[in-house]
C-alpha cells in the first residue's frame, strides 16, 4: 500500500536550550576597613560546665539520641556591649541540630538555654561516639577581640537506634531539584527572573531559590530539613511539616546579603537536604547539592531575555492546492469494498470479482484560496494505468477547505482475479497551478478474489498469561518510579514498552476489543516534541486562517496550556498524543484517558461535532475521567494488587482537600466533567432516557464508597450514550443539585486508609482516580 501525502503541518521550534553564561573574574577592589572591635562573645560558666551540658545518660553513661537534655551559656566578656544581631548553634558533628538568635548583648551579660529536650528527636546518629558542639556566632556577624574562643564541644557515646525492617526501595527519597523556571538546584543571581545563576554583585540583591522533592511514591511524615550554606557555614535552615509524594517545597531569599556579610570573589552555595538525617531514604547519597559562584562588585551582567515561540513564517501565496483526504471513518482516502451494502462508504472489505465492486474516494482544497477555475475540476480514475472513468465536480463560488467525494463501480466479472492498482488523478489536465503538484495522485493496491469470503475473523482474545505479562511490571519497579519516561532528569529506563502493552491489556478488560486494530493513531513523544505536536492540533487549519486569525490563534495555543496528552482528528483518523516528560504510572493514566476520548469518538462521532460549550467539554472530560478510573480498577481487579490506596494522614487529607477546593470552583472543563461524574453517580435514575432501563449505579455507589470496574464502565457507556442535541439540558439538571458535592466528598474522604502498609501505598499518579472518580 502506498503512503499517502500528508497535509502540511504547522511546526513549533523547540526553544533553545539555555547556555550558562561567563562569572566575572577578579581582581576585585579592596574592600572597606573593619572597624575595631568592641566587645568578645565566649562561653560562659553555667552550672554543668563551661558553655556546655549534656544531660539524661543512662546509668551506663551512654546517651538514647531521644532523651538527651542539652543547656549552653554564652557570655560578652569584652568591653563593651553589641548590639549586632547574632546566632548560636548546637552542632552535632559539625551539623546544626538547633539554632537561636540573639538581639545583641550587653557587657557582662549573657544568655543561656537550660535542659532543652528533644533537639535530637527524630535524629537517628549511628551507634558509637559523637560530637556535640556549641558555636557562638558562626557567622561572624559580631567584631570581636578574639573569635578563636566561640566554640566549646564534649564527646558523647550514643546507644544503637532501633532498626527499621522497612525494605529500602518502599521508602520515599529527598533530593534538592531546580525551583520553577529555574535550570539549576541553586539559584543564585542580582536578577530574579533570570532562569539561569551566576549574574551576582555584592552591589546588588542576592535573590536565592532552591527547592527539594520527594521523588517516592511515600508520604514523609518526619519534619524535612533543607540548609542552605555559604563557603561551609550556615545561612540558613528551611523546615517543613513533611512532604507528600511526588511534593516538591520550594524556598526564597530575596537578598542573601541580609543574612550574611559577602565579600566580592568565589564563594560556594550548598544546598543540604535532611542534613541530620531524620528521614530514612531510599538514597542517602543524592541528599546534596554544590555550586561555586563568583560575586563581583558593580551592576551584574544582563539577565537571560526569556524565550518566546515565534509564529513560522507563511509565504504568502494566492494558490489552491488539491490533495487528497481521508474522511473521518474512512480506512483510507481511497477504499474498495462490495456493492452489497454490508459495509459503509469508505471502508475496505472483501473484493469478489463475481460481485460488483464499489471504490470511494475524497480530496480537498488544502489552502486559503479558492481554485481559479470553478467550472473545471475533474479527477481520473484509472485501474492498472488505464483510465476508466473520468469525473467532474462543482466547487462554487468559494472552495477554502472543500471536500469531495464520490464512488465508482466495477460491475461483477470485469475485473480478473489478483492484485491491481487502483489511481486517482486530480486536475488531470492541469488547468490549476497549485502550491504543490505532487500530491496531486494517490493510488493504492487491492487483491480481488475469485469467491466470498470464507474465513470469518475470529473473536479477538487475550489470554490471562498475556494479561498478567502486561500488568506485571505495574507491581514492581513502575509503580515506585516517579521520574519522567524519557527527558530531562528521566530515569535509566525508557517505559515506552510496559506502557503501551499494559494500555493494550487494559483496554481489552474494559472493551473486549483489540487496541491495535481499532484504529487510533498513537504518538508517544518526548517533551519537546509533544509541546510541538500540542500547538500544532491546537493550530488546525492554520493554512486557512487569514494573517490577523494566525496570530490570534497563535497566541492562544501558545500561553497557559499545560496540557500532557490530548486528542484529536486528523486526515481521518483519531490521534492520541501523550507526554513521556511524566512518570511511568502517569504516562498510563494518561494514555487511558486519551482512549476514553478516542472510544467516545469511534463510538458517538455525533457528540463530537457538538458545540464546542462549557458543559459539552465537560461531558468529554467526564468521559474521560470514568474511563481511566475504570482502566485502574480493571487491573487492580485482575491482579489482586493496589494501586490506588492511600494513608490516612494530614498530608493526604490535605492534598484532597486541596483538589476538591479547585474542582468545585473553577469551571474549566475537567473540573466540570468530575462535578458531573459526582452528580450522576449519585443521582436516583439518569437524568435523561436513554434505553439504559435499570442504570442505577448511586445505590452501589453509597453502599461501596466506590464504583468498580463494571460500574465505571457503565457509567462511562452511559455518557458515550447520551444522545448529542440532548447534552446540555442533561447536565444542567445534574449541576443544579449542589448537594451531590458535599456528599461525594464525604465518600471520598472515606476512602484514605489508617495505617496503610507502606507495600500498599499507590502511586500520585492514582489520585485522581482514586479519590474524586466515582
Amino acid at each position: 500500500m502506498s503512503a499517502f501525502p500528508q497535509p502540511e503541518l504547522f511546526r513549533a521550534p523547540a526553544a533553545p536550550r539555555p547556555i550558562a553564561p561567563q562569572v566575572p573574574q577578579g581582581p576585585f577592589p579592596t574592600q572597606t576597613p573593619l572597624p575595631q572591635p568592641r566587645s568578645n562573645l565566649a562561653p560562659h560558666a553555667g552550672p554543668g560546665g563551661v558553655g556546655l551540658s549534656v544531660t539524661g545518660a543512662e546509668p551506663s553513661g551512654a546517651f538514647k539520641a531521644e532523651n538527651i537534655r542539652i543547656s549552653w551559656w554564652a557570655k560578652n566578656t569584652g568591653p563593651f556591649t553589641t548590639n549586632q544581631t547574632f546566632t548560636v548553634e548546637v552542632r552535632l558533628d559539625g551539623a546544626a541540630i538547633a539554632q537561636w538568635s540573639v538581639d545583641g548583648l550587653s557587657i557582662s551579660s549573657f544568655v543561656f538555654i537550660e535542659e532543652r529536650e528533644g533537639l535530637l528527636s527524630g535524629i537517628r546518629p549511628s551507634a558509637g561516639v559523637h560530637e556535640i558542639s556549641l558555636v557562638i556566632d558562626p557567622l561572624n556577624k559580631v567584631i570581636e577581640t578574639l573569635d578563636t574562643d566561640n566554640t566549646v564541644s564534649k564527646l558523647i557515646t550514643v546507644l544503637a537506634p532501633p532498626v527499621s525492617d522497612t525494605a529500602r526501595e518502599l521508602l520515599p527519597n529527598l533530593v534538592p531539584v531546580p525551583g520553577t523556571g529555574k535550570t539549576e538546584p541553586i539559584f543564585a543571581s542580582s536578577h530574579e527572573d533570570d532562569p539561569l545563576s551566576g549574574k551576582l554583585s555584592i552591589d546588588r540583591p542576592s535573590h536565592i531559590a532552591f527547592s527539594v522533592r520527594n521523588e517516592s511514591v511515600q508520604y514523609v511524615t518526619e519534619d524535612v530539613d533543607v540548609d542552605l550554606l555559604l563557603d561551609g557555614l550556615l545561612v540558613r535552615r528551611v523546615t517543613w511539616d513533611g512532604l507528600a509524594a511526588t511534593g516538591e517545597a520550594p524556598f526564597r531569599i530575596a537578598d542573601l546579603r541580609s543574612i550574611v556579610d559577602i565579600a566580592p570573589g568565589a564563594h560556594t552555595l550548598r544546598v543540604v537536604v535532611d542534613p541530620l538525617d531524620r528521614v530514612r531514604e531510599q538514597d542517602e547519597t543524592d541528599n546534596d547539592y554544590e555550586v561555586e559562584l563568583v560575586w563581583g562588585v558593580g551592576e551584574p551582567e544582563a539577565a537571560v531575555e526569556p524565550f518566546l515561540l515565534e509564529p513560522p513564517p507563511r509565504e504568502p501565496t494566492i494558490r489552491a492546492n488539491l490533495m487528497p483526504f481521508r474522511r473521518f471513518g474512512w480506512d483510507a482516502a481511497l477504499t474498495a469494498r462490495q456493492a452489497d451494502g454490508r459495509l459503509p462508504v469508505g471502508k475496505d472489505g472483501w473484493l469478489n470479482t463475481q460481485k460488483a465492486i464499489e471504490i470511494d474516494f475524497a480530496f480537498t482544497n488544502a489552502s486559503r484560496f479558492s481554485l481559479p477555475l470553478t467550472d473545471q475540476l475533474k479527477a481520473a480514475v484509472l485501474l492498472d494505468g488505464v483510465q476508466v472513468e473520468l469525473l467532474q465536480f462543482s466547487s462554487g463560488t468559494s472552495n477554502v477547505g472543500s471536500i469531495w467525494e464520490d464512488t465508482i463501480v466495477f460491475f461483477s466479472n470485469t475485473v480478473s482475479p489478483g492484485d491491481h492498482t487502483v489511481r486517482v488523478v486530480l486536475d488531470p489536465d492541469g488547468l490549476f497551478d497549485e502550491i504543490n503538484e505532487d500530491d496531486n495522485i494517490f493510488e493504492r493496491d487491492f487483491t480481488f478474489h475469485d469467491g466470498p469470503d470464507m474465513n470469518m475473523p475470529a473473536q479477538f482474545e487475550m489470554s490471562e498469561q498475556e494479561l498478567a505479562a502486561a500488568f506485571a511490571p505495574l507491581s514492581g519497579e513502575m509503580m515506585r518510579q516517579v521520574k519522567p519516561v524519557l527527558g530531562p532528569g528521566a530515569g535509566d529506563r525508557d517505559w515506552s514498552p510496559e506502557i503501551i502493552a499494559a494500555g493494550r491489556a487494559g483496554y481489552f478488560l474494559l472493551t473486549g476489543r483489540d487496541l491495535d486494530e481499532e484504529g487510533y493513531v498513537i504518538h508517544f513523544l518526548p517533551p519537546d516534541e509533544f509541546d510541538a505536536s500540542s500547538v500544532s492540533a491546537c493550530m488546525s487549519g492554520w493554512i486557512t486562517m487569514t494573517v490577523t486569525e494566525y496570530e490570534e490563534a497563535f497566541e492562544s495555543c501558545t500561553v497557559g496550556r499545560g496540557e500532557i496528552g490530548f486528542k484529536t482528528r486528523s486526515n481521518g483518523q483519531v490521534h492520541l498524543f501523550v507526554d513521556l516528560g511524566l512518570s511511568p504510572m502517569e504516562a498510563l493514566g494518561t494514555y487511558f484517558h486519551e482512549l476514553g476520548h478516542g472510544l467516545q469518538d469511534l463510538t458517538s462521532p455525533g457528540q463530537t461535532v457538538l458545540p464546542s460549550l462549557p458543559n459539552t467539554r465537560g461531558l468529554f472530560e467526564a468521559q474521560a475521567q470514568i474511563f481511566e478510573a475504570a482502566a485502574w480498577r480493571a487491573i487492580e481487579e485482575f491482579t489482586g494488587n493496589s494501586l490506588s490506596s492511600f494513608p490516612d494522614i494530614t498530608l493526604a487529607r490535605d492534598r484532597l482537600e486541596f483538589i476538591f477546593t479547585i474542582r468545585t470552583s473553577s469551571n474549566t472543563e475537567h473540573n466540570i466533567g468530575y462535578r458531573l461524574l459526582w452528580a450522576q453517580a449519585l443521582a436516583a435514575t439518569p437524568a435523561l432516557d436513554v434505553g439504559l432501563a435499570g442504570f442505577n449505579l448511586a445505590d452501589r455507589f453509597r453502599a461501596d464508597g466506590r464504583l468498580d470496574s463494571a460500574g465505571a464502565n457503565e457509567l462511562y457507556n452511559f455518557l458515550v450514550g447520551i444522545f448529542p442535541f440532548q447534552v446540555e439540558s442533561w447536565a444542567a439538571a445534574l449541576l443544579a443539585n449542589s448537594s451531590f458535592i458535599a456528599e461525594f466528598r464525604q465518600i471520598a474522604e472515606a476512602r484514605l486508609i489508617e495505617d496503610l502498609a507502606l507495600e500498599l501505598t499507590g502511586n500520585p499518579a492514582v489520585q485522581d482516580a482514586a479519590w474524586i472518580a466515582p
